[in-house]
């Protein structure tokens, strides 16, 4: 018989401790179930109150080949701090595709306890499955698990339905149609604005000392990145082309008039932007800085969202929120990579780098790490834009930014009055994501797309077939799904 060894959070305990042996295993067994029932006088047996699958305990019995004590006590140390963590994964060499999820409850010198809290085992890899004809079927063979979706709208939308035998999932609005007069959302700029619009000379209006005498272009950068249109590498960026010239913040950019509305009218009050950055130092000593200014007819600045790494030598980086030249708020960041530590960067990756912002009157919504903030800033309310500034800069002769870009920029003019076009409400390209019962558009979380009512089904075991919809005008969107089956 082959010997078995665990691994815990990645790491095979017998190659961290050479002479780590396991001897025996329990708690792997079938799990049983617990039955709540309740006597019934003079009725025999009892009557059904429901089950459920009680705590897992895995015990693991070992030893420890060491040539004397002091190598033993300090195998057993190193033990004890690999032992040290809570809810980890603990997997089995006999069975390296599954694991448990586990919190080490003690250990002696032959027994190490698992607690899991959550009985099942899981398998290390996701299924993947695709719709075909408005029609996702899903195999699982465990038991009953959740359902990850992504649908990605070929044609713009107003409503998507996912619906099983066990529940209905629908976000959107099903009344919403073309054909309506009420007040309605208008795309009034895009990112193509930009690359088309004319380089500007002259300053950044948040910062009137700075130089913008370069010029910004359209590069495609990427290996793997997903694009809008579904597909693969590479992607479209708005980018510092040419840095210009000057002895302290330098660079290029642009200012875009927002389109007229229906009816015919420059300029909004209110407004929903939508943006999706790159702000990446490759090396300590990489300074950089991007700017978008929300502008009046006479260049005020109403709101400004800034993103900046001043000091070489550092990867300290800032992101801040400006209304009416104003600071408002800011948060530090590490402008290395995505996932890089406590102060990670929300921009720090291709495939990473969602933003919104938004303003209702004095109000104004922004979005930053998955969380939205809230300002209300009276001395806005009534001051109405008619043009955006994008600005990349560098400072003086130093290291420029290795990502310093925009790849996709929609501001939505909103409280149009006129005729409704609710299809901008899911546009073409846009990804609906439903993870852990919550859904999310374009990687924001939009709880208020939740149709009153829905219910998140799970996968059954055995098939789930899941019917697909979108608004009678348009087409259904194609969906992928995800699970991970799990056993007893």
């Amino acid at each position: 018989m082959n010997k078995i060894d665990v691994s815990v959070n990645g790491q095979w305990i017998s190659e961290v401790i050479p002479g780590f042996t396991v001897t025996s295993i329990s708690g792997r067994e079938l799990h049983p179930r617990k039955i709540r029932d309740e006597a019934i006088k003079g009725i025999d047996g009892s009557r059904y109150l429901g089950s459920e699958f009680p705590v897992r305990n895995l015990e693991i019995e070992f030893f420890i080949l060491a040539k004397n004590n002091v190598e033993r006590g300090r195998k057993y140390n190193e033990l004890a701090s690999l032992l040290n963590f809570e809810e980890g994964k603990v997997v089995f060499s006999d069975e390296i595709d599954k694991y448990f999820i586990g919190t080490p409850t003690g250990s002696n010198h032959k027994t190490i306890t698992f607690k899991c809290t959550d009985p099942f085992k899981y398998s290390s890899t996701l299924k993947l499955f695709e719709s075909s004809n408005e029609v996702l079927k899903i195999q699982n063979s465990g038991f009953p698990c959740g359902i990850e979706f992504e649908a990605t709208n070929t044609q713009e939308n107003g409503f998507i339905s996912l619906v099983s035998e066990d529940g209905a999932i629908e976000l959107g609005c099903r009344e919403e149609k073309n054909g309506e007069t009420y007040k309605q959302a208008e795309v009034v700029l895009s990112q193509e604005d930009f690359y088309t619009a004319e380089n500007q000379v002259g300053i950044d209006y948040l910062h009137p000392t700075y130089v913008i005498n370069g010029h910004l272009g359209k590069i495609e950068v990427g290996t793997d990145l997903p694009r809008e249109d579904g597909k693969t590498s590479p992607v479209d960026w708005l980018f510092l082309g040419g840095y210009g010239t000057g002895s302290g913040w330098h660079g290029g950019g642009k200012v875009v008039s927002l389109k007229a509305d229906s009816s015919g009218h420059i300029g909004a009050k209110n407004f929903d932007v939508y943006l999706y950055h790159w702000f990446h130092k490759a090396n300590p000593n990489n300074i950089g800085e991007q700017t978008v200014n929300f502008l009046t007819a006479d260049n005020k600045v109403i709101l400004s969202i800034n993103i900046y790494s001043d000091v070489s030598g550092s990867f300290s980086s800032t992101i801040e929120w400006w209304a009416n030249g104003i600071q408002r708020q800011q948060f530090k960041f590490d402008a290395r990579g995505y996932d890089h530590g406590h102060m990670a960067n929300a921009f720090g990756s291709g495939s990473n780098g969602h933003n919104m912002i938004r303003k209702e009157g004095s109000k104004v919504t922004y979005y930053y790490w998955g969380q939205y903030y809230t300002l209300i800033i009276p001395e806005i309310e009534n001051m109405e834009c008619t043009k955006v500034q994008v600005c990349m800069k560098q400072f003086a002769s130093s290291d420029y930014m290795v990502r310093n870009y925009i790849r996709d920029f929609r501001m939505t003019k909103l409280d149009v009055e006129g005729y409704q076009d609710i299809k901008n409400r899911f546009p073409a390209g846009s990804v609906i994501r439903i993870k852990e019962g919550k859904p999310y558009v374009n990687g924001m979380y939009k709880p208020e797309e939740e149709v009153l009512g829905s219910t998140y089904f799970k996968a059954r075991s055995g098939e789930t077939k899941v019917l697909i919809s979108g608004s009678d005008w348009s087409t259904a969107p194609k969906v992928k799904a995800w699970i991970r089956e799990r056993w007893l």
